[in-house]
């Protein structure tokens, strides 16, 4: 079994590649355009999640609605 990494050597390991990438295009785009990139598409994807819980809510309202005829 490997030893488990505290979160401190963690950021030791990765402190090196950090500095790598930073410096790296990646298909000629910056790090910082994939960053905000991957922001967007993760506020998209809560945004989805938020629509979702309001629609099941909305269903099961009017499921209830429906069985007290």
């Amino acid at each position: 079994m490997p030893n488990a990494l505290t979160r401190d050597d963690l950021r030791a390991e990765l402190v090196p590649l950090r500095a790598q990438l930073d410096g790296l295009p990646l298909m000629q785009r910056p790090v910082t355009v994939h960053q905000q990139e991957v922001r967007a598409i993760r506020n998209d994807i809560a945004s989805i999640r938020a629509n979702l819980a309001t629609l099941a809510a909305r269903i099961e309202i009017i499921e209830k609605g429906r069985d007290r005829r």
